[in-house]
């Protein structure tokens, strides 16, 4: 993925609740970091990532359960 021009890496979801399907509306992203620098995301750019790929977040939610 990546977010304002530079590669992140996520480890994986938290917060899927199999009863909140197909929403996942409290699953977010976690352990995002940059590539190039390791630098954990800051809370707002964690944000914009799950904003930016809702898709993989949900995919990975979903997944998650399996």
């Amino acid at each position: 993925m990546e977010l304002n021009g530079r590669l992140v890496e996520v480890d994986g979801v938290e917060d899927v609740d199999s009863r909140d399907y197909p929403d996942f509306c409290d699953a977010h992203f976690v352990g995002a970091r940059f590539v190039d620098t390791g630098e954990e995301l800051s809370d707002a750019e964690y944000e914009e990532l799950s904003d930016k790929y809702a898709d993989v977040l949900w995919e990975m939610a979903y997944e998650s359960l399996h």
